[in-house]
């Protein structure tokens, strides 16, 4: 559990110590909750949200408005947690498909990126190797990159492009999947 020091009475205190332990439950596995005090505004770091949070809270001389704040901030954590986990939950039941012009070769790829299926007809068989490979793979990043562009109207749609945890969403498929060049577009290349 997080260390809390306050300067306050002991109803604060039992508030606090509650605001501590629900912080280290919701804290990242990558980042374990620190140490939390409760010091004057001048002597926090910058960028300490907890601290900060925190210390609004001890700020708080009535109970009935800090246990107030309090439960306001559990249900924002909590209203957050489930709209991640809804993202989560629709992220890993998405594809992304591509199709030739032709429609000689079809791929799927499926929510982590990986081919998941590829269909051939015979007439896309009807060129050389090295033609055939490279078409598949182009296919493959439209594939890819038709599944980022789910994954960012999802985010839109659960936690919002503008959270943390929305950019950080974004930024992991858009960096592992990116718009394919406009020469490999389907719009762009006839085959």
């Amino acid at each position: 559990m997080a260390r809390v020091s306050v300067s306050a009475g002991r109803d604060v205190q039992k508030i606090v110590d509650v605001a501590a332990h629900v912080i280290d439950r919701t804290a990242p596995p990558e980042r374990p909750a620190a140490d939390l005090h409760c010091v004057d505004k001048e002597d926090l770091a910058p960028g300490c949200r907890r601290v900060i949070d925190i210390h609004r809270l001890c700020a708080i001389e009535n109970l009935d408005a800090a246990e107030e704040w309090l439960d306001s901030w559990v249900a924002g954590v909590d209203a957050q947690a489930s709209r991640t986990v809804e993202l989560s939950r629709r992220v890993a039941a998405l594809t992304g498909n591509a199709r030739s012009r032709d429609g000689s070769i079809t791929v799927t790829v499926g929510s982590s990126g990986a081919l998941e299926s590829l269909g051939l007809d015979d007439q896309a068989l009807q060129t050389t190797g090295a033609d055939l490979s490279r078409h598949i793979t182009t296919l493959i990043r439209q594939a890819q990159a038709h599944l980022a562009a789910q994954v960012t109207e999802q985010v839109r749609q659960t936690v919002g492009l503008d959270t943390e945890t929305g950019q950080a969403v974004l930024h992991s498929f858009t960096t592992r999947f990116p718009a394919p060049p406009d020469d490999e577009r389907p719009d762009r290349r006839a085959w």
